[in-house]
């Protein structure tokens, strides 16, 4: 469900000149939750690079993704 919004906010916000960054942030950080949640961490650290690019909290999400890298560093 969330890869279709993320799709079509996509298609919808292709060119314009202010997108619905909000909206983007709420699907990106759905994802990434939904991705850590089922144990893919470089997908989860994919969509919190993304998430950071928009958020007003970027080193909130920077903080995520290094807590992330860690847990893939001490994974077997």
């Amino acid at each position: 469900l969330y890869l279709a919004a993320l799709s079509s906010w996509r298609k919808e916000n292709a060119g314009q000149s202010e997108p619905d960054d909000f909206l983007l942030g709420h699907i990106l950080g759905s994802l990434a939750k939904l991705e850590e949640h089922e144990g893919n961490d470089p997908k989860a650290i994919e969509y919190l690079k993304l998430l950071k690019k928009v958020s007003p909290s970027p080193d909130t999400i920077q903080q995520q993704i290094d807590a992330l890298n860690r847990q893939l560093v001490a994974k077997p």
